[in-house]
């Protein structure tokens, strides 16, 4: 579809309007003292893809189209209600919700998320969206067709080391939080999904911002930011079980319970899981355990609550990606990991790693204006990667001897991660104050061992590096809404001390090294509800972020400097009786980003190097229709710009140990498609009833086509990675007792069209005027002249499929 049919398709929803005959109902929604509930989700029976929410006033508006209908009610401090609607002469509702868990508002819960009146750009979705279509792949799978959002795998299936990337940020500037506690690795600044297999079962909702977002949103948001929720209970003892099986002998098993509300007015709630898949690329097996237990105690003023996360990994390496030589023939999914071993390839090439998440979350509502919350955290971990070289110089794994060796090394770390989070609110009729602090520090172990040497196992496993790092983290924020009529603003600042330090890789080097940074980060936004239909946002922020442990450690004396982004949001959200719609525009102006360039340090290790000026311009635009009874369509698009005014490359010249020099203008940032585009198409009409049970079946189908890419700053040809589309189909059964469903069975078909493409690599550039490479490196290219590259993609599978079941007994 070009950019032109893009603007028509969209264009063409904005103003026809549906002429079906329709109910608009108004519900306010109100609690057991009379006071309204902001955040209720109400859902028709008979249309399951579109959502309304409450207001600050406890009051929705939902347009029925096939009367009568079932309405259901949702919010996580209340007990869910479901009404029927069968008058069509009554056209006004009040509803009181009873407390399932307490009476505390809706910060109790998730205190950094954003409702629909919010000018925070976002995308959320609830626990009957997870479960449609949630089987075994990571948390980046589930979110890849909402806006701007795209995900890749390592192993080529989903399973294991996955990635996302949102407007074309990486990991390390997207803010993950669980349950408000940050996720991102405190050196790296990285999200490891692998590190927490199958925390999609536990959550209960999940919300994508899209900008910087607010203070509160963690230590810092540089973009983007996705926040899991697992504080949903269930007031009923319940037990469900889960199975998923499918294509590269994927096999995945999970078994949830929950005590219920014990009269002492505990809760407890548990689950242990285990995902196994050989993967797509050779031999790129992963092996994934995971538990999560959570104790919960929520009086009507107060609540407690403890939840332990414990992940286990052991994934055989597939990060080399595939050599280009071999992409276009049957060695796709070859693996060089293990390789370097002749004859069979190193069986332990492998990573493991344990990680294990404490989270005590205590919150008061002090009276009817005041609350407070307060969080614990504490992130234990350990683990290695192990890996088979071949050619080694003993001097460099401080080993007698002159003559180059084999061996096999562990690369350790050892870490800690743990602080705290308080805040307190003050909300009277329009106007709302929240103030709050945090801290962490980070304290991380790296140790290389060498564990065989030629044929020989060496039982002491002797070290050869030894280094340690810690950060230390603290944050203050402070932020003010004031509404006005149908006018909204806020202002927001954030205070951010980060002191870094750290050691290099030399066993005999023991002084430590320094960093420190203070940052003032502001935002200010509006929102205008213009009518009950249409609505108006704008926002403007700072942020700004420290380079992570490998800037640093890589650096020479010219140490990197700290990264700024300026965001500014604009948007229209508009709705009628059977459309809604939103439309975007956002300018993301970068000072001294981040970017790897190819420049060598001092000792000729590779470091990433600061741009001075780069800009990320675009639209997002999104639609949801009710096309007709039980079927509609959900499709966004997004069209951006994305570039870096000058972009200095290093090529190293191989015949000579020197590098050269190039310099672009205006080429597109890696890894940024300038344009995403999903659409989605769902039929959930079939349904018939037995005696005590009701029978639903639906279906979707969604295709999602990204634009072309590249794997460096230089815009040249050899960097591209060219455009794809996928297309996927989804298909679910329920079966339905007393309003729950008590089994559901589920499939997936990806990659319908068994399409060939990657959607990840890397590249590395350089000069050999005396050596071709090509013969003798299944990785290397000829470019032109002497200029040559090396070049790893990441292929991800054909044509694959998934079947899952799932069975809940009790629970409410």
């Amino acid at each position: 579809m070009s950019f032109r049919n893009y603007f028509s398709f969209f264009g063409l929803f904005i103003f026809i309007r549906i002429g079906i005959a329709q109910q608009n109902v108004i519900i306010k929604v109100i609690d057991e003292n009379g006071l309204p509930i902001e955040g209720v989700t109400a859902q028709s029976e008979k249309n399951k893809f579109l959502f309304e929410y409450s207001d600050v006033q406890g009051i929705l508006k939902i347009s029925l189209r096939d009367i009568p209908d079932s309405i259901h009610l949702n919010h996580l401090n209340y007990v869910q209600y479901v009404f029927e609607v069968s008058d069509t002469s009554l056209q006004q509702y009040s509803v009181t919700l009873g407390p399932k868990i307490s009476v505390l508002e809706q910060t109790e819960i998730v205190s950094s998320w954003v409702n629909d009146q919010s000018f925070v750009v976002h995308s959320t979705l609830n626990i009957d969206k997870i479960n449609r279509n949630y089987l075994a792949q990571d948390v980046p799978y589930l979110l890849q067709h909402l806006p701007s959002t795209y995900s890749t795998s390592d192993a080529g299936n989903g399973i294991g080391y996955t990635g996302i990337r949102i407007r074309g940020l990486d990991p390390t500037q997207i803010n993950v939080l669980i349950n408000g506690v940050a996720l991102n690795d405190g050196e790296s600044q990285s999200v490891y999904w692998v590190d927490l297999p199958d925390v999609l079962a536990s959550a209960s909702e999940i919300q994508v911002q899209r900008g910087i977002g607010l203070s509160d949103a963690g230590q810092v948001a540089f973009g983007s930011s996705i926040l899991i929720n697992t504080n949903r209970l269930h007031s009923k003892p319940f037990l469900q079980l889960e199975s998923a099986a499918g294509s590269f002998n994927t096999l995945r098993s999970s078994l949830s319970f929950g005590s219920g509300t014990l009269p002492s007015q505990w809760n407890i709630q548990g689950r242990i899981s285990k995902v196994f898949s050989d993967g797509y690329i050779d031999r790129a097996r992963s092996t994934l355990y995971s538990g999560a237990l959570s104790f919960a105690k929520v009086l009507p003023k107060r609540s407690f609550r403890l939840h332990i996360f414990d992940g286990l990994e052991n994934t055989y390496q597939a990060w080399n990606g595939v050599p280009e030589q071999y992409i276009n023939t049957l060695n796709r999914t070859f693996n060089t990991g293990g390789t370097e071993r002749t004859a069979v390839p190193y069986e332990n090439q492998i990573d493991r790693y344990r990680q294990t998440h404490f989270q005590f979350i205590y919150h008061e509502q002090i009276n009817s204006q005041w609350s407070l919350a307060n969080t614990f955290h504490l992130t234990p971990g350990n683990g290695y990667y192990e890996e088979y070289k071949a050619n080694q110089n003993p001097v460099d794994y401080l080993q007698p001897g002159d003559k180059d060796v084999d061996l096999v090394r562990r690369r350790n770390l050892n870490n800690i991660f743990l602080g705290s989070i308080h805040s307190v609110k003050y909300s009277k009729e329009l106007f709302e104050l929240t103030g709050g602090a945090s801290w962490n520090v980070y304290k991380g172990k790296h140790i290389g061992q060498i564990i065989q040497l030629n044929d020989r196992y060496l039982a002491d496993k002797p070290e050869y590096y030894h280094y340690d790092a810690a950060k230390w983290t603290a944050m203050a924020f402070g932020k003010v809404q004031f509404t006005i009529k149908s006018i909204t603003l806020l202002g927001d600042v954030q205070f951010r001390n980060v002191w870094y330090r750290y050691q290099h890789e030399q066993v005999n080097t023991s002084a430590y090294q320094k960093a420190i940074h203070h940052f003032i980060n502001p935002k200010l936004g509006l929102t205008w509800q213009v009518n009950q239909d249409i609505q108006l946002y704008g926002s403007s922020g700072v942020a700004y972020r420290e380079p992570n442990r490998g800037d640093y450690v890589d650096a020479d004396q010219d140490l990197p400097k700290a990264e700024r982004l300026v965001d500014h949001e604009l948007g229209i959200r508009m709705r009628s009786s059977a459309i809604k719609f939103e439309q975007n525009f956002y300018f993301m102006n970068y000072k001294n980003q981040l970017i790897p360039t190819g420049r060598l340090n001092d000792v000729g290790s590779y470091v990433r190097s600061n741009v001075d000026h780069s800009y990320r311009l675009g639209f997002e635009s999104s639609l949801s229709w009710a096309l007709v009874k039980d079927f509609s369509m959900n499709a966004n698009v997004n069209i951006s710009k994305n570039i870096t005014k000058e972009y200095t490359e290093y090529i190293d010249n191989w015949d000579n140990g020197s590098q050269e020099i190039i310099i672009h203008k205006n080429q597109p940032i890696a890894f940024s498609p300038s344009s995403i585009f999903n659409i989605e198409l769902n039929w959930d009409g079939f349904e018939f009833k037995s005696t005590n049970h009701r029978h639903r079946l639906g279906f979707e189908l969604a295709s999602q086509s990204i634009g072309k890419q590249y794997l460096d700053g230089t815009g040249n040809k050899a960097s591209l990675l060219p455009a794809f589309t996928t297309i996927q189909l989804k298909g679910n059964y329920n079966l339905i007792k007393a309003g729950n469903e008590v089994i559901q069975i589920l499939f997936q078909i990806n990659n319908l069209l068994n399409k060939d493409y990657e959607s990840n690599g890397w590249i590395y550039r350089f000069i050999s005027p005396s050596y071709n490479p090509v013969p003798d490196d299944p990785y290397s290219a000829r470019e032109s002249n002497n200029i040559y590259h090396q070049k790893g993609l990441f292929p991800q599978a054909g044509r694959h499929f998934l079947v899952g079941l799932r069975i809940n007994i009790g629970g409410a």
